[in-house]
């Protein structure tokens, strides 16, 4: 048994895309490796908190996968990984969403 059996999850974090930081969900797969990685985009809300019960259900059904869910643009207030708050101080129009969110998936 690892360590991270030990871990509540989500894991939760900042990732910063393309000079943008979201807020980041992450379910580690329960039998290593991963034989797929889901990758969450939120709907309507954006906010990725509103999807930890439906990622928790995906990743208890699934096992082999990583699933990560990540906020659209200015749709959270979050703590980075140095304990730091950042407040959205932009609004982003859909386009900036859509490439940004493409950004995501390349990367």
């Amino acid at each position: 048994m690892s360590f991270t059996n030990h871990i509540k999850l989500p894991w939760r974090t900042s990732w910063q895309v393309s000079g943008e930081l979201r807020e980041t969900l992450f379910w580690p797969c329960q039998s290593p490796p991963a034989r797929a990685i889901l990758l969450m985009i939120p709907g309507n809300p954006g906010l990725a908190d509103f999807y930890i019960d439906f990622c928790t259900s995906i990743h208890t059904e699934f096992n082999s996968l990583d699933i990560i869910c990540v906020s659209h643009l200015g749709h959270t207030r979050f703590s980075d990984n140095r304990g730091l708050v950042h407040r959205n101080q932009k609004t982003h129009s859909l386009d900036e969403q859509v490439e940004n969110m493409v950004c995501v998936f390349d990367k």
